[in-house]
């Protein structure tokens, strides 16, 4: 394609017969591309026969420089590391996720619009303005055997009539359907979910067959089997399907200029050469997302890449790294702000400063200025190393000369029992696992859901509580 620095093969060619139905599938193809923002084609007739010409505009291609949501945020997870090629057709894409993320949040009439703002160095600001109109409450109408989601999202929907279904089989109504008739209003989501059962067979003891179906699938974990696949029939008996074992082969990690590959990799409870363990690369992934250095991951940026012949799978990870610097204003009592800003990339270990942030902050009416001093009103200049479960003791300390080294103590102490105990009390909760039965009528299916962790109630009251101490201790 002269002019574009891209080599596209077209199905039109030199010496072929004339045809315009092989022409509009070049135009597509070249439309696919995303690179143009108008394909045109022009053919000119002469007694040797047509020359076509295809006339195409480039797309504008700009480095990223930063990538805002606006008003705010909304809890999304869209992000893009700096220095990628952007185009308006790219920036579009991403509205588009971040319009999907708000439907599933409940806001069934949310908008998302992208544009690109020019930013200094030839590089370009994607910003995605928000419009998420009004979240819609789900009423239930029909079968209320199961708590419905409270906020209505085309998701939420589905997967509500997949635990519906599942409970009616497990009672032995194998055959049951359930069909949903959905009407949207201004402020809620009206939701029937009507279940025809068809006749009984047997009851299936779900929670046993649940509780046997996890424990194997926690034991192929171990030994690095990533597909497991569970069935049962009707008489209740189990079996189960698992794929190959494989070895973690290497693990890379993209997208982290300012922090030390050593650094991440100590989140990892997954080395090199040892079992592919799910659950430990689950919560290794949550670990980083704990430490606060990059923005939130999911299994979107995790990528594992498996070979069924040597059993090795590499495992690559892609982080896009927090903005630098910040600020926070909370009052009026006790009335607190602050700015900072995380010091350059320098030094390895405990001396790695990015992993430290310099910060201002005005004091006012503070539990703080009590423990430390007498004054009501106090600035407090503040070098910080928040906790960082790669780290551990090495971390989550604050220095700061204006106040006393017994506080200084005392908050390095809390944010220890804090970030130490807080996920034991939160519990880990591992996914959902789909049972197929078996049937000569058809499949269906059977949702063992993730166990809820023991004595959830006082873990909760013991989650305020440290809660209520932070608030004090602030």
């Amino acid at each position: 394609m002269p002019g574009t620095q891209l080599d596209v093969k077209l199905a039109t060619q030199v010496g072929q017969a004339y045809d315009a139905a092989t022409i509009e599938r070049d135009v597509r193809t070249l439309w696919r591309l995303g690179n143009f923002r108008d394909v045109q084609v022009e053919t000119v007739e002469d007694r040797d026969g047509a020359d076509v010409v295809f006339r195409v505009t480039p797309e504008p291609r700009y480095p990223l420089h930063e990538l805002r949501l606006r008003p705010h945020t909304f809890g999304l997870q869209v992000t893009l590391p700096p220095g990628t090629l952007i185009t308006q057709p790219r920036a579009n894409d991403l509205a588009l996720i971040a319009q999907r993320q708000l439907l599933d949040r409940g806001y069934a009439h949310a908008r998302v619009r992208a544009s690109l703002q020019p930013s200094p160095g030839g590089k370009a600001d994607v910003m995605l303005d928000i419009e998420p109109g009004e979240a819609l409450r789900l009423k239930l109408v029909g079968d209320s055997s199961l708590r419905a989601p409270r906020w209505y999202a085309p998701g939420s929907v589905d997967a509500h009539a997949a635990r519906l279904r599942s409970l009616w089989v497990s009672r032995g109504y194998f055959d049951a359907r359930v069909v949903t008739n959905e009407e949207l209003e201004a402020k809620r989501a009206v939701v029937e979910f009507r279940v025809d059962h068809g006749r009984f067979y047997r009851e299936i003891e779900t929670p046993a067959l649940c509780r046997c179906l996890f424990a194997e699938r926690r034991e192929s974990e171990r030994a690095g089997v990533v597909e497991f696949q569970a069935s049962v029939d009707e008489s209740g008996a189990y079996s189960i399907e698992k794929g190959r074992s494989f070895t973690v082969g290497r693990i890379n990690f993209m997208g982290h200029p300012h922090y030390s590959d050593a650094l991440i990799r100590n989140h990892f409870l997954l080395d090199e050469g040892v079992p592919l363990d799910s659950w430990k690369l689950r919560q290794s992934i949550v670990r980083l997302n704990r430490a606060g250095l990059f923005e939130p991951l999911d299994e979107h940026q995790v990528h594992v890449r498996t070979d069924e012949r040597t059993g090795v799978a590499d495992i690559t990870v892609e982080l896009t790294e927090r903005k630098r610097g910040s600020w926070s204003f909370s009052g009026p009592v006790p009335l607190s702000a602050s700015i900072g800003s995380r010091l350059p990339a320098w030094g390895a270990g405990i001396l790695e400063l990015s992993t430290y942030t310099l910060s201002f902050n005005l004091l006012a009416y503070s539990s703080i200025l009590k423990l430390a001093s007498n004054r009501t009103y106090l600035p407090v200049l503040a070098l910080d190393r928040p906790f960082i479960p790669g780290t551990g003791w090495l971390s989550g300390f604050s220095i700061a000369p204006q106040l006393s080294p017994k506080w200084m103590v005392l908050t390095y102490a809390f944010n220890q029992v804090e970030q130490r105990v807080g996920p034991l009390l939160a519990g880990t909760r591992v996914p959902d696992l789909t049972v197929t039965m078996s049937r000569s009528e058809g499949e269906t299916a059977i949702l063992c859901e993730a166990p809820k962790p023991r004595l959830r109630p006082a873990r909760m009251a013991a989650g305020m509580a440290l809660g209520f101490m932070k608030t004090l201790l602030n």
